[in-house]
């Protein structure tokens, strides 16, 4: 897989897991009354839509490094919170895993997205 792509992939999910993970408290689970779960699938969709259209070579490994980066985010959140308070986070292994379960399922479906439209559209650019 190219350097870049992975890259990129990585970077998205650690700007898009700090987006939804590192402003705000520990207890609260809304952004300006948007739940971060809603902005952690919304933002993984669109971002592996925006990365997939760019690097159409490797759809289906983009998700796997999104997700590399946007765990990596959420580990450093915990790790912030447990420096300051050792008691914040008694079962984080459950968060990552609840992270996981939003994250892979719609970054995926986007990746599969973007594989059903470059199929539909090559026809047309076998024929030109």
């Amino acid at each position: 897989m190219q350097f870049k792509s992975i890259l990129f992939s990585l970077l998205t999910g650690l700007s898009c897991g700090a987006l939804s993970y590192w402003f705000n408290t520990y207890n609260v689970m809304n952004i300006y009354g948007i739940s971060i779960y809603y902005i952690m699938g919304i933002s993984s969709l669109l971002s592996i839509l925006a990365l997939g259209f760019v690097y159409k070579k490797y759809v289906y490994s983009i998700p796997v490094f999104y997700s590399i980066g946007f765990v990596i985010s959420v580990i450093g959140r915990i790790f912030f919170d447990l420096s300051n308070d050792p008691t914040s986070h008694n079962l984080f292994p459950l968060e990552i895993i609840l992270v996981l379960f939003i994250i892979v399922p719609s970054s995926y479906l986007s990746s599969f997205l973007i594989d059903l439209v470059n199929k539909s559209l090559s026809p047309y650019k076998n024929s030109r």
